[in-house]
């Protein structure tokens, strides 16, 4: 690597797209100077504890840490995700206390305890702990994050052990060759892509404390510079510069996308990604066959749709409980039936998610 220290493992991937979203965790760096996690005594050490993961169909793995317990309407407890505490949609409240009410709607109709139970800390539990099965579901729950707190701590220490065998020696403590190698080429990453120091500064929390250069963040800048030398020698001058120019036409795709707030006009935009013309062409082609008049409906029916199931996920007029819950579901059938009268709606939904680039800048 030239002037710079040499791991005996180095993986860095970048995911373009998410990357170009500012999405920090696109970037992501793996690297081992003497790769002491592959000694067979500390990989036997890691391999041997149980996993506090567990897997729930349409979410990401989860860690049992963090879930918390929730007290359902109808009497049951249950986990769920802690984020739900704070996540809402608009300025409804928390999905943690919608939940409350339709565990199984928010949760896809799995139980987050059950995979609990059936997670390797909760297989421990079940073979250590006499009639462990049989106590009350909050001690179950209470044992299980105690459990995997342990298994964490054990797993910390272990780690500790892995760092001072990876980076120590009989005259030196355990710190590595470059400190903080993902800090240093998230910085030239996202320095390069948006070509400001001070606006990746900000996307990755780190303060300008130099007033006397405003428009510049000197900690950004001496992390890029090292970060840069790493990524060249990582994947080749020109083919780095290649990545960045993908990652600068998506960002500057995505800022525009940005500025349309109107889900009509979205939708013409996706129409146009989808089938290789204009969101003006779009609008003339709606306008001549009447698909404007049906767009129109549909989102007309999708936001009453939306405002039917936040009332219903209330729960806090029981008379009206049950019209909202029929009103929802005669909304989205005719949702349904509005989209099967024109091919275009099944194009632009396809396209909605957004999970990779469009047509037009892939």
């Amino acid at each position: 690597m030239g002037s710079l220290a040499k791991p005996t493992h180095l993986e860095i991937s970048i995911d373009e797209w998410q990357a170009a979203q500012e999405k920090v965790g696109a970037v992501n760096v793996r690297v081992s100077w003497r790769g002491a996690r592959n000694d067979p005594i500390l990989t036997a050490v890691f391999d041997g504890l149980p996993s506090s993961t567990l897997f729930v169909r349409g979410f990401p793995p989860t860690n049992i840490l963090e879930l918390v317990p929730i007290k359902l309407l109808d009497g049951r407890v249950e986990l769920a995700p802690k984020s739900w505490k704070s996540l809402r949609f608009g300025k409804g409240r928390p999905i943690y206390e919608l939940a409350r009410g339709d565990f199984e709607a928010w949760s896809g109709g799995c139980s987050f305890l059950n995979e609990a139970r059936l997670s390797e800390i909760g297989k421990l539990a079940s073979r250590l702990v006499p009639g462990f099965d049989d106590y009350p579901v909050k001690a179950q729950i209470d044992f299980m994050g105690r459990t995997a707190k342990k298994v964490e701590a054990v797993r910390q220490s272990a780690g500790d052990l892995a760092t001072h065998m990876e980076y120590a020696t009989p005259h030196k403590k355990a710190v590595p060759p470059i400190k903080n190698l993902q800090a240093k080429i998230r910085a030239a990453v996202f320095s390069d892509m948006m070509k400001s120091t001070r606006r990746a500064g900000e996307l990755l929390g780190v303060p300008n404390k130099d007033e006397g250069t405003r428009y510049e963040n000197q900690l950004i800048r001496k992390r890029a510079e090292l970060g840069r030398e790493l990524l060249h020698n990582y994947y080749g001058e020109s083919e780095y510069a290649a990545k960045i120019e993908c990652m600068q036409r998506n960002h500057r795709w995505w800022k525009w996308y940005g500025t349309i707030g109107d889900p009509k006009e979205q939708m013409y935009v996706l129409l146009a990604e989808a089938q290789g013309t204009s969101a003006d062409h779009e609008k003339l082609h709606a306008s001549a066959d009447g698909f404007t008049e049906k767009r129109d409906e549909w989102v007309a029916v999708v936001e009453r749709r939306l405002s039917a199931e936040e009332i219903y996920q209330r729960r806090d007029d029981p008379a009206g409980e049950e019209y909202a819950q029929q009103l929802a579901n005669q909304l989205w059938y005719q949702q349904k039936a509005i989209e099967e009268t024109d091919a275009r709606f099944k194009t632009a939904l396809s396209l909605a998610e957004l999970e990779a680039p469009p047509p037009s800048i892939a």
